[in-house]
């Protein structure tokens, strides 16, 4: 839409410059054209009984007056809409009863243009609409140095919009990674070869992640891809501890892999089938995250056994021999009893206030741009873009056509759906007795006469008038395909008919809600509410999912090493989701579907560290205790930034991530661990 002395010209232009861009079907105001050819050619045998409200209204109370008026208007320069047909439709009813259909409630004035556009079906990917946002900036733009407004709406905005965004986040996530581990390694090991080992390790996850993903489900979700990012903490995981051992005194890069294969593998397995739990969900999205962890972390891991051997012999500089001689039972150290009784005092009144949040629309965030072109579009096609609609259902078509014609006389402000190209055949019989009654009293002839027409012409008009009306049916337009915008019939079943009203926001709300509960056949579908609860029903899967990966790996645990141990490493995990989520409470920050996924990750880290600080032997617990500060650091410093993010899901995630990790961490100053020297 645009709106100034020159909009016409300027939309022509922006049409132009899109579909030089590929986002505008070139054929489609043809197709269109094509449609409502098709429509009057169909509609033409009907046309004694079709007339737009506003004829229908005049002819009944006035007939005279629309005659005197419609000929004022045929003789003006805007008559040649109603010539072309004017010997088959003199009254010029036909062509405004389609004029209604197409233009009804453009309330824009004399300087808005509007045109509809639509995306070629075969661009219609993620990656394909990146680009049409920033054409649209532009276009905005370029319209504001010509003093006009130019405006779009668009489901394919709002996605290129996500798009652009969600990408930009993901490399400020990764970004941020790198450079922390960069950064990280660099102080406390000073070893090149550490820094280029740990990112052939990150590399090798990521990309045998997005491959094996790929191959197995054809495509990578866009979903799957924002979690790319986080297994960049969670591989490093496994070379950090690697790398901190080195720094050990008694370091040999023969017994290099020995000291901390069992830790790996056991991290490895046990993280892995906590994702791959993902798999059993019904939602791709959740099913290629599963996949992608842990497909990624068993690459990640198969790269440190294989490789770090081979490639990293020397060691890190330096050494933690003061921090081996020192008593590792610090202050912190509570053991595990009073340490369960702290978090259920300090999670108990935040759990109790938590509360789900089920909302789609967190899911994107609409930019300031895309709002005012919505606000400023809705204002002159006088809509408010609703998500709902009514859902109508009769016996039989013609019940349902009335039923629909008698919602639009009840409800103020509600718009015809199928009713507006094809009334009821009540409708159609009391329209035909008007034409009728005019004919009959010699207004029509008086009419054509004035036009200068035929008298054959004359004559053959009236003899349609005259033969019994043919109703137009539904069935009737069956073979052709309707203009962008009408029809609401969805057919048939048995005994029951059923069509569709969508609704504008401008409706009147009470006698909306007295039409839905005084009529058996009307109900109100609100598609973002169910949406909602599909949503809903995600976030219940994904949290059971979550606790029976919990005991899963609980068992897992307790058969390869006991029961004790396994309690105190599923401590971390459960201890940091339970801290985590009791935040959330606190703040009165809702639970979603992206809180759970995000204690997937909080969980698969701190699973890590209960791993390997209860596999630690006395020796090695200071570069254990080393690694889990390097990987809680990067991790929260990538994760930190998202909580920043304009988008609310991908701070909700960055939230839940950086606060899960945090207390993860911390419980892992306060867990107390048994001298294991004879664990690995």
């Amino acid at each position: 839409m645009a709106q100034g002395e020159e909009a016409g010209i300027f939309l022509h232009h922006a049409v132009e410059q899109l579909t030089q861009a590929g986002y505008v079907d070139q054929d489609f105001e043809a197709q269109q054209a094509r449609r409502w050819s098709a429509l009057a050619e169909r509609l033409g045998p009907f046309a004694p009984g079709l007339m737009s409200r506003s004829d229908y209204s005049l002819l009944a109370n006035d007939p005279e007056a629309y005659l005197d008026q419609f000929r004022a208007a045929l003789y003006s320069p805007l008559g040649g809409q109603w010539l072309v047909n004017l010997p088959k439709d003199p009254l010029g009813l036909l062509q405004n009863f389609l004029s209604a259909s197409a233009v009804e409630g453009f309330t824009g004035g004399q300087d808005t243009e509007f045109r509809v556009v639509q995306i070629p079906a075969d661009i219609t990917g993620f990656n394909a609409l990146a680009g049409l946002y920033p054409v649209h900036e532009d276009l905005v733009l370029d319209a504001s140095h010509r003093k006009l407004t130019y405006h779009a709406l668009g489901a394919p905005l709002y996605t290129s919009y996500g798009v652009a965004s969600g990408r930009s986040e993901i490399s400020t996530v990764g970004l941020i990674s790198i450079s922390a581990l960069v950064v990280l390694l660099t102080i406390v090991l000073r070893s090149p070869m550490g820094l280029f080992v740990t990112g052939i390790s990150v590399m090798a996850g990521v990309a045998g992640g997005f491959a094996i993903t790929l191959v197995t489900y054809q495509q990578v979700h866009i979903i799957a891809l924002v979690f790319s990012s986080t297994l960049i903490g969670i591989a490093a995981d496994y070379a950090f501890h690697y790398l901190c051992h080195s720094k050990l005194v008694d370091w040999t890069p023969d017994k290099a892999l020995a000291g901390v294969l069992r830790g790996l593998s056991l991290s490895v397995v046990s993280t892995a089938v906590a994702f791959l739990a993902l798999t059993l969900i019904p939602f791709p999205g959740l099913q290629q995250i599963g996949l992608f962890m842990a497909a990624g972390l068993t690459c990640s891991f198969a790269t440190v056994c294989l490789l770090f051997p081979l490639l990293y012999r020397k060691g890190a500089a330096g050494s933690l021999r003061v921090a081996q001689q020192q008593d590792d039972t610090s202050w912190l150290s509570l053991g595990p009893m009073p340490l369960v009784l702290l978090l259920i005092a300090i999670s108990v009144p935040g759990l109790i206030q938590l509360s789900p949040r089920d909302e789609v629309r967190d899911f994107y965030a609409a930019p300031e741009l895309l709002e005012k072109g919505r606000e400023a579009i809705a204002t002159a096609l006088d809509t408010s873009n609703e998500s709902r609609f009514l859902l109508l259902k009769a016996e039989n078509p013609e019940s349902l056509l009335q039923l629909e014609e008698r919602l639009v006389a009840e409800v103020s402000g509600l718009r015809p759906g199928l009713s507006a190209i094809v009334p009821s055949e009540h409708q159609q019989a009391h329209q035909h007795q008007v034409l009728e009654e005019m004919a009959r009293k010699g207004l029509i002839q008086r009419h054509m006469a004035l036009l200068g027409l035929a008298e054959e012409t004359t004559t053959a008009y009236l003899e349609t008038i005259a033969r019994p009306a043919d109703p137009l049916r539904p069935d009737h337009l069956e073979g052709i395909d309707l203009p962008l915008g009408l029809g609401g019939y969805l057919g048939c079943a048995g005994e029951t008919c059923a069509s569709w009203l969508a609704l504008t926001g401008r409706e009147d709300a009470s006698a909306l809600a007295r039409s839905i509960t005084g009529n058996t056949g009307v109900s109100l579908i609100d598609t973002v509410a169910q949406v909602n609860a599909v949503v809903e029903k995600y976030r219940v899967s994904a949290s059971y999912f979550l606790v029976a990966a919990a005991l899963l790996v609980f068992v897992f645990l307790a058969i390869l090493t006991d029961t004790v141990r396994a309690g105190l490493i599923m401590l971390l995990p459960v201890g940091a989701s339970l801290l985590s989520l009791a935040l959330l409470g606190y703040l009165h920050s809702g639970f979603s579907i992206v809180s759970v996924l995000a204690l997937f990750i909080v969980g698969g880290m701190a699973l890590d560290f209960g791993i390997f600080l209860q596999l630690a032997t006395k020796s090695s617990r200071p570069a254990t205790r080393l690694a889990i500060a390097l990987s809680a650091t990067s991790t929260l410093l990538a994760f930190g930034t998202l909580s920043l993010s304009a988008t609310p899901v991908i701070a909700a995630f960055g939230i839940s991530i950086g606060s899960g990790l945090l207390f993860a961490w911390l419980l892992s100053l306060l867990l107390a661990t048994e001298d294991n020297e004879e664990a690995n």
